[in-house]
């Protein structure tokens, strides 16, 4: 196992650690009473949209966990390093610059953690995809 496979195995566990994540962002944010304020077709967008993106991350994640060997040695499993380099730095983006500032003081916690997360995950994939594994070799 060389150094690209472990952290492209590290990154996969960040992904899995976010359910924990999704579960104190909606106990905190009170996702269940905004939603409820909302009409049913917004309504089931934001759940059809959230539910996308948590597939999404279960599914990169296990990927990582499973196939870590492909995702860095094949020329699909680079892409797919490239793709959620730009990926999870667009989330950090956000969560930091978007969302950092209208955040819950009550919750600030919960942004910092995220902030971290997303931040580490893009840094990951980006050291992968331009260094370890090279999308270009």
């Amino acid at each position: 196992m060389n150094a690209a496979e472990i952290v492209v195995l590290a990154a996969g566990g960040v992904h899995l650690l976010q359910i924990p994540g999704v579960y104190f962002v909606r106990r905190e944010l009170n996702w269940r009473g905004m939603l409820a304020e909302l009409d049913p077709v917004n309504r089931r967008l934001a759940v059809a949209f959230g539910l996308g993106v948590i597939f999404y991350v279960l599914g990169t994640g296990f990927i990582n966990l499973l196939c870590s060997h492909s995702v860095v040695s094949s020329e699909a499993g680079r892409a797919l390093n490239l793709l959620q380099a730009a990926a999870w730095a667009a989330r950090a983006l956000q969560q930091r610059f978007s969302l950092g500032p209208c955040w819950p003081a009550k919750s600030r916690w919960l942004h910092y953690v995220l902030s971290v997360a997303y931040g580490s995950l893009a840094l990951a994939y980006t050291l992968v995809s331009l260094v370890l594994a090279p999308i270009w070799s």
